[in-house]
């Protein structure tokens, strides 16, 4: 990563990837950055993997990683946040190499 490369998280699930399709849109359009995004995850299908390939296609300046954080362990919430949301109290350890990242909410359009 160079340091003109802009770092940002985002935290997902199967179900929310077309809210982090839409979001990296955004970027893309906006932006002419290079731009690495890590998408923390437990489980991303193989289809959305593909459709997300697609998308990047129109954006050379964009980077996208997958994150697994399966197998980490969070504390029961009562129930009021689904699990992906909880992806980030834990980006500082899984991030640890990377100066500087922006973590972004998935109902974000920039």
């Amino acid at each position: 990563m160079g340091h003109d490369t802009i770092s940002v998280c985002l935290s997902s699930d199967d179900k929310y990837m077309p809210y982090a399709a839409a979001l990296i849109e955004s970027i893309g359009d906006h932006s002419r950055s290079k731009i690495d995004i890590y998408i923390m995850n437990e489980e991303i299908s193989d289809e959305n993997k593909s459709l997300m390939g697609c998308i990047l296609k129109k954006y050379s300046n964009i980077n996208v990683f997958y994150k697994s954080v399966s197998g980490l362990d969070f504390y029961k919430v009562g129930g009021l946040f689904h699990i992906s949301a909880l992806y980030r109290l834990k980006s500082p350890s899984l991030f640890s190499n990377i100066d500087k990242i922006m973590y972004i909410d998935l109902d974000a359009i920039v």
